[in-house]
This record gives C-alpha cells, sequence and structure tokens, in this order.
C-alpha cells in the first residue's frame, strides 16, 4: 500500500513552538506563555487560534483549560500526553501539586483545519497514558532525556522531538482506522484500500483532469457505487473534497511566491481566470487579496 500519511505531510507538515520546559509551579501561566514572554497584542493572539496543543507531564499533576467551548477542562494527573490538533486558542496551564509539576508544552501548527483534512478527520482532543504508548515509548523517553541532559541547542531539539512525536501520533490515528470504524472524515477514506488509492493519487496529482470517472477508475469501482461509497465515509462528494484539495495546495503555492498563472496549472484550472473564481467562489475572496492579507505584517505570528 502506498504511504498514505508522506503527501499530506509534506503539504502540512507540524511545526512545533515550545512554549514550557521544566517545572511548572502555582499559580497558572495564564496564556500559556513561557515565563518572562509578552503575550503579543491581540492580531498576534488571534493568528494563534488555529495552533494545536501538545502537553506532556512526567511527574505531578496539571490542569489544561482552552479556549474551546467543547473542549472541557481536562487534568493531567499521572504521566501522559494531552494533545489537542487545532484551534486550541488561548490555554491556561495551572500546576495542581504543591511540588509542582515536570511537563513540556508546545502549541502546534499544521495549517488551518478547513484546508487541512487530516486535521478535520482527528478528535477534538487524544489523552494518553504513559503506560500505553506502545510505539511511542522511544520518543518519549528522548524528550524527557534531552530536557533533564540541557545539552547544547536542547530547545531546538525539544522542538524537532515533539514533531516527531506528532508525526508519530499521526501515524497512530492512521493505524488506528485500519483496524476500527473510524468516525466520517480522511481517515475513514484512508482506511479504505479503494478509496486511498484515489486520496493518495489526487493528493500527489492534483494538476490531473480529475472527473468522477476517472476517480471512480481507480478505485475500481462504478461512478455511483464510489460517490456513494466517498460521501459516506468523507462526509463530502468527490468534487467537493477535489477543490477543496487544489485550494489548499494553491495557498501553499501562493505563500512561497509562485504566480497565479503558474499556481492554476499547478492545481489543475485550465485559465487563471477559471481558479480565481473557484477561489473567490470558496473562500469569499480573490487570490491576490488573499495573498495581500497573508504578507500584511500585522497579521503575522508575533515571534
Amino acid at each position: 500500500m502506498a504511504d498514505r500519511l508522506q503527501v499530506l505531510l509534506e503539504r502540512f507538515q507540524p511545526a512545533a513552538r515550545l512554549t514550557h520546559a521544566g517545572l511548572l509551579v502555582r499559580p497558572a501561566l495564564p496564556g500559556h506563555e513561557p515565563s518572562g514572554t509578552p503575550a503579543g497584542d491581540a492580531q498576534a493572539r488571534n493568528a494563534r487560534t488555529a495552533e494545536g496543543l501538545l502537553v506532556l507531564v512526567r511527574r505531578g499533576a496539571v490542569q489544561v483549560e482552552t479556549a474551546r467551548t467543547d473542549l472541557p477542562r481536562r487534568q493531567i494527573t499521572q504521566p501522559g500526553l494531552l494533545w489537542v490538533p487545532h484551534s486550541a486558542g488561548s490555554v491556561a496551564l495551572q500546576a495542581m501539586t504543591v511540588e509542582g509539576v515536570q511537563l513540556l508544552a508546545a502549541r502546534l501548527q499544521m495549517g488551518r483545519p478547513e484546508l487541512n483534512p487530516l486535521l478535520r478527520s482527528l478528535p477534538a482532543s487524544l489523552q494518553i497514558h504513559a503506560t500505553d504508548l506502545g510505539p511511542l515509548q522511544g520518543i518519549w523517553t528522548a524528550l524527557w532525556e534531552e530536557l533533564l541532559g540541557q545539552g547544547c541547542a536542547h530547545q531546538a531539539v525539544l522542538r524537532r522531538l515533539m514533531e516527531v512525536l506528532v508525526v508519530q501520533l499521526l501515524r497512530g490515528q492512521v493505524h488506528r482506522g485500519d483496524h476500527e470504524t473510524p468516525p466520517e472524515g480522511l481517515i475513514a477514506g484512508l482506511a479504505d484500500p479503494r478509496l486511498a488509492r484515489v486520496l493518495d493519487a489526487v493528493h500527489q496529482r492534483p494538476q490531473a483532469p480529475w472527473t468522477l470517472e476517472t476517480m471512480a477508475d481507480v478505485a475500481g469501482m462504478s461512478r455511483a457505487r464510489f460517490a456513494a461509497r466517498f460521501k459516506a465515509l468523507l462526509g463530502q462528494a468527490p468534487a467537493d473534497y477535489l477543490t477543496q484539495w487544489r485550494l489548499g495546495v494553491a495557498q501553499t503555492l501562493l505563500r512561497e511566491g509562485r504566480a497565479i498563472h503558474d499556481v492554476a496549472s499547478a492545481v489543475g484550472y485550465a485559465s487563471p481566470a477559471a481558479f480565481a473564481r473557484v477561489f473567490r467562489q470558496r473562500l469569499g475572496t480573490s487570490p491576490t487579496a488573499w495573498l495581500g492579507r497573508q504578507l500584511d505584517p500585522r497579521r503575522l505570528r508575533a515571534p
């Protein structure tokens, strides 16, 4: 079977921003910012709302509160981790034990969930006890050894290890979908061998002249059966998924400085006008206007 995650991770690489490493003592750290670092202005904070959250606890207990109204306060009372894949908003961590809590915490960026189909298919949060980490045990041990060793560039190493941990968590979700019935979304589609072939082909070749018929041919199914199966597992029609993926790829290319006519061709549109029309229909603005907002320094994340 083709590597179902590789192209997705090339388009949406996890990026970790370490916010706490070491002992957290009472009181809470409002805004989940490391000691001595300003929270930044309102626009900078808003730009961070799409970030996810990863908290690892080695010793002690911590309460985690996010801005998400659909996520109740979570408590980590024994060694383990809490993962909120996206849109955690502002976060407060509060030590629950007098002696404090030894933890690692990072904010995570993998693109906005409306553009990353993998994020949309993940659970709102995932909590795992250290005793249940299984194949993640090696990276868990490496993280704490790096923290305690305090070697040169240890914060850079910790960030990279947190990113590796996220990739392993994603791999675990995809593998779990092979053995359990996953909820509606991309992971459910990747667990179906026939749909996985189509999804991998679309992800790798968004510029191809895809139609319902050509996608059904890749799946080895009739058009009607393919369309029904795709909608049942992913929750949207094949054409809608294709357009969403193409626009996500297009936004990445635009941010990289590619010209609009090159981007249009790279994601399967016959002309820049056709690309701009679909872009405006789906995102409510033109590619040029959208890119201008991305490049506005006032909208960039604070360092």
